[in-house]
């Protein structure tokens, strides 16, 4: 990870340019209370996810831009044992006015969701990536049978894209 902030509250991150990061870019880990506003991701390397939010809760993303090689905000709850071991599911996660000018995901939910994952609102975004993008979705549910955990009261609305492979896809 570029940046990750582990255990913390209370978290502000603001008017942050992140370029060319070689693994995710910023992960919020068992955070409680993070604002995370205005930051500028470009990073096209492999698995160059924005935002990963692990099981935290009560978190902000606004008005951040994503160019990047893989999913712009990812939001995931452990993986397997650690997941059901700690048993935290990430919840209470608004993201709002963001641009997505390159990137798989606008949201992509899991694939580690073990913990669970619970209330999340995406409103007012632009999706620019398109349908020539490898992978080109607003939400994209991903999971494996055997790790458990749960998804529910997720919400989009107000989302304007340019195009997509589909709107929203789960798979296992």
């Amino acid at each position: 990870d570029f940046e990750q902030f582990n255990r913390c509250r209370k978290v502000l991150i603001e008017e942050l340019k992140i370029k060319n990061s070689p693994f995710w870019c910023l992960h919020l880990l068992l955070c409680d209370g993070a604002v995370v506003r205005r930051i500028d991701v470009s990073a096209h390397g492999h698995n160059n996810d924005g935002i990963d939010i692990a099981m935290s809760r009560n978190v902000l993303v606004e008005e951040c831009t994503f160019d990047q090689g893989d999913d712009a905000i990812a939001v995931k709850s452990g993986s397997n044992q650690d997941g059901w071991r700690l048993n935290t599911p990430t919840e209470n996660v608004v993201i709002r006015q963001c641009t997505v000018r390159q990137g798989h995901q606008l949201v992509a939910v899991g694939s580690d969701l073990s913990g669970g994952i619970r209330n999340v609102y995406v409103h007012d975004c632009i999706f620019a990536s398109g349908a020539d993008s490898v992978l080109s979705y607003l939400l994209f549910i991903k999971t494996n049978r055997g790790r458990g955990g749960f998804v529910e009261n997720v919400w989009m609305e107000n989302i304007s894209a340019r195009s997509t492979r589909a709107g929203i896809l789960g798979i296992e």
